[in-house]
């Protein structure tokens, strides 16, 4: 009688387990299929995205043009013999560019080590004439005539598209592109494309 109660004690929790197993592979499929219909919801949401970085991206260079003057009205590099970097200056540059409120931590830390490289490079090899290596162009367009640029961003002549989840293309008129990396909702980095 033992064995008989164990046996089918065993083979109730066999079926008991088997039947769990099941309805957890059930509803992985389940999900699975749920997943599936939401992907579209999902690409909605890269593309509300990637369309509010292009935003962001667009805002910033509105931002960076109309008061490009103001914000490089002090020269970052001392002329003198040599030349040296004046820190306050690139204080007001990050201030006045707004690049608080557009982009990363790292990306500022990022900008102010390439600052304090910069300075290292002048002290180390002192310089009196010439443009400062790192300096050479303009550190948000990546050119060295950002004039142009600066009138498309003005008058709207810019294009914006989505590359990759976070990164999006600014093309201007001219050929010029650059990709705007994102994190979240901050820019975290420029480059030239």
């Amino acid at each position: 009688m033992k064995k008989i109660l164990i046996i089918s004690m065993a083979t109730m929790l066999l079926f008991a387990c088997k039947r769990d197993s099941t309805l957890d592979n059930s509803e992985a499929k389940a999900g699975d299929s749920i997943t599936a219909v939401q992907n579209p919801d999902t690409d909605k949401a890269e593309d509300t995205a990637n369309s509010d970085h292009c935003k962001i991206a667009t805002d910033f260079l509105k931002h960076y043009a109309t008061n490009y003057e103001r914000i490089y009205e002090e020269e970052f590099v001392t002329y003198g013999a040599p030349y040296s970097l004046d820190f306050k200056v690139v204080d007001n540059y990050i201030e006045n560019a707004k690049l608080p409120r557009y982009f990363t931590d790292r990306y500022i830390r990022n900008l102010i080590s390439a600052f304090v490289a910069i300075d290292k490079h002048l002290k180390a090899y002192p310089q009196n004439d010439g443009t400062v290596d790192g300096l050479e162009s303009d550190l948000i367009l990546h050119s060295q005539e950002p004039e142009e640029l600066l009138a498309q961003i003005i008058s709207g002549k810019i294009k914006c598209a989505k590359l990759v989840p976070d990164n999006v293309l600014i093309d201007f008129q001219n050929g010029h592109s650059l990709i705007f990396k994102f994190h979240g909702h901050e820019i975290d980095d420029i480059e030239l494309k």
